[in-house]
């Protein structure tokens, strides 16, 4: 007897992006500008502001002088993908804009996960003194 043909469901994989750990509306992106810590690492400046929600969320703001829009995009996908490899290590949650601040700048993943760690340690510092 053979038995039954059911579906499996692959688990979820963790490192996903879903649109719940983005910042969309205009009013989450001035929040964060106008309340939020900032910090820059290796020409990223990020703002970052601790949320109630159970995950960390990003935003960016990619403007035309850092070039033309493949090049905007490339960048954004970079924010996107190192954002997502350290997600886990952002506690407590936070929402986070990013904005590149050196037009010039050749961005590679792993400077963009250096900068987030290194600017994340900063704001937790910042927080801890003032919320502790």
């Amino acid at each position: 007897m053979n038995p039954p043909k059911t579906r499996f469901r692959e688990p979820r994989n963790d490192f996903r992006f879903v649109s719940e750990m983005r910042i969309r509306s205009s009013k989450e992106y001035a929040q964060v500008y106008r309340n939020g810590f900032s910090a820059r690492a290796l020409g990223v400046v990020g703002y970052f502001i601790p949320n109630d929600r159970n995950c960390s969320r990003l935003g960016m703001a990619v403007s035309r002088k850092v070039g033309n829009s493949p090049r905007r995009n490339r960048i954004k996908r970079l924010f996107r993908e190192g954002f997502r490899y350290e997600n886990v290590r952002f506690e407590p949650p936070m929402d986070i804009v990013l904005i590149p601040v050196e037009p010039n700048k050749d961005f590679s993943l792993v400077e963009i996960r250096q900068s987030l760690k290194l600017m994340f340690e900063k704001a937790r510092k910042f927080y801890s003194k003032r919320d502790g």
